[in-house]
């Protein structure tokens, strides 16, 4: 009975170990999608994140610090919300610090319009899209400019004219600037999506 105990066990471990070497062989259900991108496109993203840590690692100790990030966002008229949000980001690890491989990454993860923007790297969409919306050129966006923009768009209705509206009035002074579009166009995903394309160019996309 002994003998036959242990045979059970044995046979009962192999079997543990089997599944378990299986299951671990086996990709999950719900797998994320994973970006590809090919060697060119690879080394093309790289060399723009080394050149901008580069132009941001003021003393050149090899990383960015939050001070040093800040002066460069404060300088393209970003507020504190963004600018912690963007340094979260970036700052991978969270130990305060963003290094020159981190920010590779987040070039890689990230390669969308939002984070061009966020870091001032060449023409804007934000800049684009606030000079649309601000059809008489006095450097604000009204409610009445923000509704013809968004109805054009496709995107009718006061509650959400309203609530966008309150989301990028920061100071709730009636009037939207350049800067507080910057702030929640880079914060925000869901207005990126609704000032940035029609219904009908998102469905296009998805």
């Amino acid at each position: 009975q002994h003998c036959m105990a242990l045979l059970i066990v044995a046979a009962c471990s192999s079997y543990i170990v089997g599944a378990m070497h299986l299951s671990l062989q086996r990709p999950p259900r719900c797998a994320p999608a994973v970006l590809i991108l090919s060697p060119a496109d690879e080394s093309r993203i790289h060399r723009e994140a080394d050149i901008f840590f580069e132009s941001i690692d003021d003393n050149g100790d090899g990383c960015i610090s939050f001070v040093e990030l800040s002066s460069h966002l404060e300088s393209l008229g970003y507020g504190s919300g963004g600018i912690d949000h963007i340094f979260d980001l970036l700052d991978v690890n969270r130990d305060g610090e963003i290094s020159a491989e981190e920010l590779r990454e987040s070039f890689i993860k990230f390669e969308d319009p939002a984070l061009r923007v966020a870091l001032g790297l060449g023409e804007t969409e934000a800049d684009t899209i606030f000079n649309s919306i601000d059809t008489n050129g006095d450097g604000e966006i009204s409610t009445e400019e923000l509704r013809q923009y968004l109805e054009k768009n496709g995107y009718p209705g006061d509650e959400l004219v309203d609530s966008v509206f309150s989301a990028l009035d920061k100071n709730s002074d009636g009037a939207i600037s350049r800067e507080e579009l910057h702030e929640g166009y880079t914060s925000y995903s869901a207005l990126r999506r609704i000032l940035a394309a029609s219904p009908m160019k998102l469905l296009q996309l998805d």
